[in-house]
């Protein structure tokens, strides 16, 4: 034990007994509403009491039921809708009743340290049972994220690799799971083999990613269910988004929605009687009042529970503001950013985020036309081919532009040696002066082969914001390209090459990745679509890309990144990325303008008219 120095006989033996009594047998959330006051960070202040958040109890119970019954529970909840209240309040109860060593993990440092300085001080003070102890303490046993109890210790430590290792633990916390690094909920779990026999641990998640560990672990368990309970037809139900409405007479001429009408008029449909519940707080109440969980899933393992609830039934009087929420994601995602969506999916309905199926913005963007037939609108229409070089073999694509900027898909597909790439240029009627081949790999091989036939180079290029340029007119502008210093020379030529040494462009890839992103969703069907024939492996490569958010492990901070999903590739993707740093280089698609006072060129991009 820690017994602290300064404290007399009597003390000590007080806070013995009190450590060495037996648990309190009440349900948590009773226990709670003796001990624990609420402060001023709750909406509802006072004593505890879970009237205003029915879904919490179960949890509670779970925590209590015997480790060989219940070892592991996984929380899926939305963001402010109770989940770390099923942890404080298991840890109060463990503290006063059932202790042992203990670690809340936060998903990094910082949030590990605000834990700490923001919640788990008032935390402790705020319940009668725990306060003793913590009061007794000297204010050296009470650190910021280390707290050394007479009877027990708690560590509040970010989830990385060095506190992975730290000592053996009995109960364990695991905050916002699904921004921890890939492997990292497995290694966590190690530290509380040694106590197999009567370990507890907790996992806390809002929406997680497709596939990942946490979204692994819920449907492990018990996948149980958050349900209304609709007073109009007496039935229970799973509350979804899809049955808060609004009036469709909300949407503006053009397309666009008047968000205080939306508000206005939204209400949440029972699936069942299709009674209208309007979005009110006591609307809320009614609803969640006699709410239960599904039954536990037959297939999940032994001892782990797993339960979900959403915004709905957790913020069910935000409803009219998760509605305005939801629908700027739409909006974005229809300008091809899907980061406002993630969000939407991620904190308010608490699912897995797995981006939009391909199959809606394939449909969009893809025309009756077919890679063979004529463009008689547009008889100047230039097309240029854009080539991916790989160990073995090429991928290939050549679009037709023109101003607009309007664009046709004309060829998409793969080639085995030059010799092909260079017969599927003279087949479309390509200029030598319109193809362009990625040199990021196999540079030297490249470069001969452009010097050959009179071809330009690329090479891909962080550039996060592409390259600013300074234009004569005085406006600074951001493009998705900028040429190299000096050409690319070979280290041989091949006979009868046309050049000597061949143009160089390095491409942004952040910034070609979002203009296509852009494109991808149907956002410009007109200037840029597919065949109605387009083959099937440019449609997979093309929705293989998607953006996804993740922590930075220092600051916590969101950091965006595109990933490939799936077996199939993105080269097709890469060509088309490439397809818009050449239309913008050739002048048919203009960059994006930044500024419109003169600044300072670029000192690699001279200022040009």
């Amino acid at each position: 034990m820690n017994l602290p120095a300064d404290e007399s006989p009597a003390e000590l033996v007080a806070l013995t007994a009190q450590a060495m009594r037996p648990a309190d047998p009440r349900p948590i959330e009773e226990w709670a509403g003796q001990h624990l006051e609420v402060g001023g960070w709750s909406p509802w202040q006072g004593m505890f009491s879970a009237s205003h958040t029915p879904w919490i109890i179960e949890p509670l119970a779970a925590f209590q039921r015997p480790t060989s019954d219940c070892w592991r529970i996984t929380i899926m909840a939305a963001a402010a809708g109770g989940k770390s209240t099923v942890a404080e309040l298991c840890l109060l109860w463990l503290i006063a009743n059932a202790p042992g060593f203990s670690a809340w993990f936060a998903h990094h440092d910082a949030a590990a340290k605000e834990f700490a300085l923001t919640r788990i001080q008032r935390l402790l003070s705020g319940c009668a049972p725990v306060r003793a102890y913590f009061e007794a303490m000297s204010r050296h046993a009470r650190s910021t994220q280390a707290v050394h109890f007479p009877h027990m210790d708690l560590l509040i430590l970010p989830a990385n690799e060095g506190a992975a290792q730290s000592k053996h633990l009995r109960y364990l916390f695991l905050d916002e799971t699904w921004q921890y690094e890939p492997g990292m909920l497995g290694q966590l779990h190690k530290r509380t083999t040694r106590f197999s026999h009567n370990r507890k641990i907790i996992e806390l998640s809002t929406g997680s990613q497709a596939e990942d560990e946490t979204a692994q672990a819920f449907a492990m368990g018990t996948r149980r269910e958050w349900q209304f309970f609709c007073p109009a037809c007496q039935q229970h139900h799973i509350p979804k988004w899809s049955q808060v409405k609004w009036s469709p007479a909300a949407k503006r001429e053009g397309g666009r929605w008047d968000y205080k009408a939306v508000r206005a008029s939204l209400f949440y449909e029972c699936p069942t009687c299709q009674h209208q519940h309007p979005a009110t707080q006591s609307a809320g109440y009614a609803l969640n009042k006699n709410g239960r969980y599904t039954e536990p899933a037959a297939d999940a393992a032994s001892g782990h529970e797993s339960f979900h609830w959403n915004s709905v039934a957790s913020s069910y009087d935000m409803l009219g503001e998760y509605a305005v929420e939801f629908l700027e994601a739409r909006q974005a995602l229809r300008r091809g950013t899907t980061e406002l969506l993630q969000e939407f999916v991620q904190k308010r309905l608490a699912e897995a985020w797995a981006p939009p199926p391909p199959e809606e913005s394939s449909a969009r963007i893809q025309s009756d036309y077919t890679l063979e037939s004529d463009w008689p609108e547009h008889p100047n229409a230039r097309p240029i081919m854009t080539v991916d070089v790989q160990m073995s073999h090429f991928w290939i694509v050549i679009r037709s532009w023109d101003r607009g900027p309007v664009s046709r898909l004309r060829f998409a597909g793969r080639a085995d040696d030059w010799a092909t790439v260079r017969e599927i240029q003279i087949n479309h009627g390509v200029q030598s002066g319109d193809v362009l081949c990625d040199s990021s790999h196999f540079s030297d091989k490249v470069y001969r082969e452009c010097c050959r036939w009179g071809w330009h180079a690329i090479k891909g290029d962080k550039a996060a914001g592409g390259y600013k340029r300074l234009r004569k007119d005085g406006r600074t502008v951001r493009e998705m390209s900028r040429p190299a210093e000096g050409n690319a020379t070979p280290s041989s030529l091949a006979p009868g090459s046309a050049l000597r040494s061949c143009k160089l462009f390095f491409v942004s890839e952040e910034l070609t990745s979002q203009a296509l992103a852009h494109y991808r969703s149907g956002s410009d069907p007109q200037g840029w679509s597919i065949a109605a024939d387009t083959p099937v492996e440019y449609l997979q490569q093309l929705a293989a890309r998607q953006r996804f958010q993740r922590p930075n492990q220092r600051t916590g901070q969101p950091v965006w990144e595109w990933r490939t999903i799936g077996k199939c590739g993105e080269h097709l993707w890469d060509c088309e990325r490439y397809q818009l740093a050449a239309a913008q280089l050739a002048g048919l698609l203009a960059p994006v303008v930044i500024a419109t006072t003169p600044t300072k060129p670029d000192s690699t991009h001279a200022p040009t008219s």
